[in-house]
């Protein structure tokens, strides 16, 4: 009561009306109201994960160059008992450098995926790494439609598969993360962040408009 009554003795004496702030006893002024501030983004990204290539889609490739190895060197000692003296040392060279282009390929590949092929996904987007050959791919979490698994019979069986991540936008095409372990897994979870991710999204927009009212009301 003192203070009310000190507020509208002050009033008076100016010859003015009450502001809402001397009405309302102890409430601080415009001037002296604290700026809500927004989360900064690594309190947002605190948990980040990261997930590497599984190396066994590449299987089918290897089961390919296996059995054209056995079909190249069936083949080839099959011709040297056909070919002349002269072009069977030409074509065994040929063959053989075939064979060696080839693995070579296959376990460059191989061990290339498997060093640098990696998934980042924290509470705000979802980072695909592949290596110097491929420039990353950077999505936002709060952009996305939806999260799809997508596996074959035989990459179910072992455990495996591929993650498509859908746009909001028509227009864009998805991006399919290839060569997951547990992609259900993984799919859960990246669901479960783009949940966060977007109420954090209404959260923001939140602060945005109190902060401007406040701004307003200075």
């Amino acid at each position: 009561m003192p203070e009310e009554v000190t507020a509208t003795a002050n009033a008076e004496a100016r010859g003015g009306y009450l502001s809402p702030h001397e009405v309302i006893i102890g409430a601080p002024r415009a001037g002296d109201v604290p700026r809500l501030s927004e989360p900064t983004a690594n309190a947002a990204a605190t948990t980040p994960c990261c997930m590497g290539y599984d190396t066994r889609h590449l299987l089918p490739s290897f089961v390919l160059g296996v059995t054209g190895t056995f079909i190249a060197l069936a083949g080839l000692v099959w011709l040297n008992a056909r070919l002349p003296a002269w072009l069977a040392p030409l074509v065994a060279s040929i063959v053989w450098a075939s064979l060696a282009a080839t693995w070579a390929f296959l376990l460059f590949r191989w061990a290339y995926r498997g060093l640098f092929w990696r998934v980042e996904f924290n509470d705000r987007e979802v980072i695909y790494r592949r290596g110097w050959l491929w420039p990353k791919a950077v999505v936002a979490l709060a952009e996305l439609a939806r999260v799809e698994v997508r596996q074959s019979w035989w990459q179910r069986l072992l455990g495996f598969g591929h993650i498509a991540l859908i746009s909001e936008k028509p227009e864009a095409a998805p991006l399919l993360l290839i060569g997951l372990p547990q992609p259900q897994l993984l799919a859960e979870q990246l669901t479960q962040r783009l949940q966060q991710a977007r109420q954090q999204q209404v959260h923001e927009g939140h602060i945005s408009v109190a902060n401007s009212v406040h701004s307003l009301a200075r």
